[in-house]
């Protein structure tokens, strides 16, 4: 009836107006990830180096880790480095909070243009 052509318009509006948010904002939020990264790689270098020059290099990726998210905006340079051997996590922009041996933890944005037609995370 009325009611399931209501949803349906809802929902189709509600996906055009994020797919148009998105092409809006995303070159934008791109743009500010990248920044970020950036940053990050240039803030970590110094700590990096003494990490180097005193203990070596870290031996798994929760040692990486933790030397990157000593500086800030280093968590994101890192979650970038992972980008490149995962491409899907640079692609929805996920950052790593937390690593260990064991176990991983992270976060994404809720951004329109990660959402499919259903209104849901990809």
């Amino acid at each position: 009836g009325g009611g399931v052509r209501t949803v349906r318009q809802t929902t189709v509006r509600q996906t055009m107006r994020d797919f148009f948010v998105g092409l809006l904002v995303y070159p934008f939020m791109l743009l500010v990830g990248l920044l970020e990264a950036l940053l990050g790689f240039l803030l970590v270098l110094a700590p990096l180096c003494v990490h180097l020059a005193t203990k070596g290099a870290p031996r798994s990726y929760d040692g990486w880790f933790s030397v990157f998210s000593s500086v800030p905006c280093g968590r994101r340079a890192f979650s970038s480095l992972i980008g490149v051997i995962a491409p899907y996590t640079a692609s929805i922009g996920a950052t790593l909070q937390e690593v260990s041996a064991s176990s991983v933890t992270a976060s994404m944005p809720d951004r329109p243009w990660l959402r499919n037609p259903f209104s849901s995370v990809h």
